[in-house]
């Protein structure tokens, strides 16, 4: 933003050229944090200090995670990565022979979120219960229908690891795709 981005508005700036708005704010935030980089340093310590004392405690910590989810844009991605998470170690743990509600415990550790963590904790708990997986994630707010659907597909025929891999192939694309466009969405 400091360095490379004013080589980029000197070749932008062309007599009467309407660029996107997008553009003139990332040019003003550039012009902005080239005369004023202190303050833009400031706001990120102050911003990285705030968020890890934020995460600190267990309380704030599920607050941060449940606004993580409901950023718009930025919350679906944040779903589909710790959804991504979900379904390729349950798949790799249950191809590999782990029991499970192992599977599902260890699952849940990497997931990232502790929101979608909680979830997987009524995903555990319904299966002690000799209820299938798919019933409690078809219910939650926080599975997309297709994942509820895939995991009562693979559960009926017998073939979950190989239905979790599919869709943990699915979602790895899906990520990386709304990763690159998101990305692309910010270039001038």
């Amino acid at each position: 933003t400091v360095f490379v981005m004013p080589t980029f508005i000197k070749s932008l700036e062309i007599p009467d050229a309407k660029l996107p708005l997008v553009t003139k704010l990332i040019m003003g935030f550039s012009a902005f944090l080239q005369n004023y980089w202190y303050v833009g340093l400031a706001l990120l310590a102050g911003l990285g200090w705030y968020l890890r004392r934020l995460a600190r405690t267990m309380g704030e910590n599920e607050k941060l995670d449940l606004f993580l989810i409901k950023i718009p844009y930025i919350g679906g991605l944040v779903q589909k990565i710790c959804i991504s998470r979900f379904v390729t170690t349950m798949a790799t743990l249950l191809d590999s022979g782990v029991h499970i509600l192992e599977a599902l415990e260890v699952s849940r550790d990497v997931i990232g979120n502790s929101i979608i963590s909680k979830e997987v904790d009524k995903i555990y708990d319904n299966v002690r219960q000799g209820m299938g997986i798919s019933e409690k994630i078809k219910s939650s707010p926080y599975f997309p229908p297709l994942v509820g659907n895939m995991v009562a597909t693979g559960e009926i025929s017998g073939r979950l690891p190989q239905t979790l891999f599919k869709l943990s192939q699915f979602y790895e694309k899906d990520v990386d795709t709304t990763l690159r466009n998101f990305f692309v969405s910010l270039e001038p």
